[in-house]
């Protein structure tokens, strides 16, 4: 399929879409929610003579948040823009299609076949168009040939538009190569890292210790602390109640066979014609003697590379194509077969026999799916218990207590979940589940606006987890005297003196450089981003090399001791490697142009067509949705 197509330009439109193909996006083509969830024939976005209704905005929300990695609820998923950013991309193809249609603008099969043809992502390694791939990623994404076209169709509208734009953003190339130039700039240097050593340092007197900490005593305030109890569930915290018999494992083997059954593949070659008289004639020369590989040079001008659609399985191939193919014999010609992308003949050259699925060697897996999936249930449904409990007046130990669970007391936390000194609460503790929701943002917020003794309501969390949290007692901020925190300020007093030492063998090193400098040993040359340097601060030295003349030194502090750095020699680029980077920098400035002036051009086309947008729609049917 698509043999024809040679490599086209590669659109930044293309990349855009597929980029949102990878995401699972798709406008249109979408069904799952329509019939069901919500009522048709509302518009949720309207410019000119083209629209989107609520269904299809709404669509397209569940279609991403169900693609997200943490499958966020869909009120959450709104509360953090989600809506608003697919409002935003809706609003946008709407607007450039009614321009395409204002100006008449139009994308016609060919544009279509060839675009696709030339798509990297539907390429095999060989360079050519790869069926398998194309059916494959459309396959991930849940999209139709046809609502797949549909989608390049406006695609390619836009990319007219856009081209006419396009084609004025431009760099100046004078200054792209004065950046690369910049960039590609090398340096060497000499250093020495002076380190703190705080073994070295005298332990101070009480006197010493006052005056530090008079002197830096409202950094050891105590915050405002909270005690609170949590009940947390998810499929961890239940993993030991869950007992997988072998008539499940035996049921869940016989339901799920075709997941484990390897099928049938075949190594396939074909020719694809644009008309059936064409197909019939390659056909009669095939039926003549005529070999496949000389009939698809002489009649389609395509090599054996061309030819070759790979090794594939039926669900690979278009419908109709595949019952041909997977239907006949190993060398036997089938076809004419027409699919939305014309005539094709094929052959299959080998054939893989499919696989059995064997129960003995699936056994661990099956069971590892099972416990997670029983876990899972068993969760929600401990859930549901919980919030019955609770919604009768059920005291936090006692809803737990119903669900066989109990209520986990944690140590005094701040608002960052950590302790009195700052330090992290969840790693110290035991029940590692449990420590868990420490780095749940909800969780932190709720245990300081509940009033003490006040029930949250069962919260979800991630990965199918829940929690119900009551504070318990609370401490507010306050100041600490010495003898509470004498530990602390004696660490900070000896660390300060050993960083205060470091520094001062630094710049008696800097003083004497004349001297000094014949002990340091040259660098390799190295970038602006410490590439070339093998050094733990290689980074932080070549910053410090960087902003400073050859010839001279400079200290610069690491948090463990200090840097002294002479930066050595300066190494401009090679004129060529400055084209090389140039070039590559003068596309990506081209296309931040480009990218302003599309927007600006998207305010225009806002007033042009009278662009109006009722997102509270889209909002109210999705609420809807997901309260059902």
């Amino acid at each position: 399929m698509l043999r024809s197509m040679r490599e086209g330009a590669k659109s930044p439109v293309m990349k855009v879409f597929l980029l949102f193909l990878a995401a699972g996006f798709a406008l249109w083509g979408v069904g799952d929610l329509s019939s069901g969830f919500f009522s048709s024939g509302n518009k949720a976005v309207t410019a000119g003579s083209q629209s989107a209704t609520a269904v299809e905005v709404a669509n397209e929300f569940e279609r991403v948040r169900r693609t997200a990695p943490q499958r966020l609820p869909a009120g959450e998923a709104i509360e953090l823009g989600l809506l608003d950013e697919v409002i935003n991309t809706t609003a946008r193809q709407i607007l450039f299609e009614a321009e395409a249609d204002a100006l008449g603008l139009a994308s016609t099969k060919q544009m279509q076949l060839d675009r696709i043809g030339a798509e990297p992502v539907f390429q095999s390694e060989t360079g050519g168009f790869s069926e398998a791939r194309f059916r494959q990623t459309l396959g991930q994404s849940g999209l139709t040939e046809q609502a797949y076209l549909d989608r390049l169709d406006s695609l390619m509208l836009q990319e007219q538009i856009l081209g006419s734009i396009n084609s004025g953003a431009r760099f100046s190339a004078d200054l792209t190569r004065s950046v690369a130039a910049y960039q590609l700039e090398k340096r060497t240097a000499r250093y020495r890292h002076y380190q703190a050593d705080s073994s070295q340092v005298t332990s101070p007197s009480d006197a010493v210790l006052s005056e530090y900490y008079a002197e830096n005593s409202t950094s050891y305030d105590a915050p405002d602390l909270r005690q609170v109890d949590v009940v947390y569930l998810s499929a961890d915290t239940v993993a030991d109640q869950i007992v997988v018999t072998e008539a499940d494992i035996t049921d869940a083997f016989e339901t799920r066979r075709d997941e484990f059954i390897e099928p049938e593949r075949r190594e396939v070659r074909q020719m694809v014609f644009t008309t059936k008289a064409a197909a019939d004639s390659a056909l009669a020369l095939l039926a003549d003697g005529t070999g496949f590989a000389d009939v698809a040079t002489e009649t389609l001008n395509w090599t054996e590379t061309d030819t070759a659609l790979g090794i594939v399985s039926r669900s690979d191939l278009d419908d109709a194509l595949a019952a041909a193919v997977f239907s006949s014999a190993q060398d036997e010609v089938v076809g004419p077969v027409e699919t939305a992308f014309g005539f094709h003949l094929a052959i299959t050259d080998s054939i893989t026999e499919g696989t059995e699925a064997v129960l003995s060697e699936l056994r661990p897996s099956i069971i590892t799916i099972l416990k997670s999936e029983a876990a899972i249930d068993t969760v929600y449904d401990l859930v549901s218990k919980l919030e019955d409990e609770l919604g009768t007046g059920a005291s936090l130990a006692e809803a737990a207590a119903s669900i066989s669970m109990n209520v986990t007391t944690l140590p005094q936390i701040d608002r960052n979940g950590l302790d009195i000194d700052g330090m992290s609460v969840s790693q110290g503790m035991a029940d590692a589940e449990t420590a868990a929701v420490l780095t749940d943002s909800q969780f932190l917020a709720l245990s300081f606006e509940l009033e003490i003794d006040e029930l949250s309501p069962v919260i979800t969390s991630v990965d199918d987890s829940f929690f119900v949290l009551q504070p318990k007692a609370e401490s507010p901020s306050r100041s600490r005297a010495l003898d509470e925190v004498r530990d602390r300020v004696k660490a900070d007093w000896t660390r300060e003196q050993a960083l205060q030492a470091a520094r001062q063998r630094a710049e008696q090193a800097q003083s004497e450089i004349s001297t000094t400098l014949s002990e340091f040993s040259v660098s390799p040359e190295f970038e602006r981003s410490g590439t070339g340097l093998d050094d733990d601060y290689a980074r932080l030295i070549a910053t410090t090399s960087f902003a400073a003349s050859p010839g001279t030194t400079s200290l610069v502090d690491t948090g463990d001791g200090t840097l002294l750095v002479y930066t050595d020699t300066v190494i401009p680029a090679a004129a060529e490697d400055i084209t090389d980077r140039a070039e590559q920098l003068g596309a990506s400035f081209d296309e931040l142009i480009a990218s302003d002036m599309q927007a600006a051009l998207g305010l225009e086309l806002a007033d042009r067509h009278q662009l109006e947008v009722n997102v509270s729609l889209v909002r109210q049917l999705l609420i809807g949705a997901s309260g059902q």
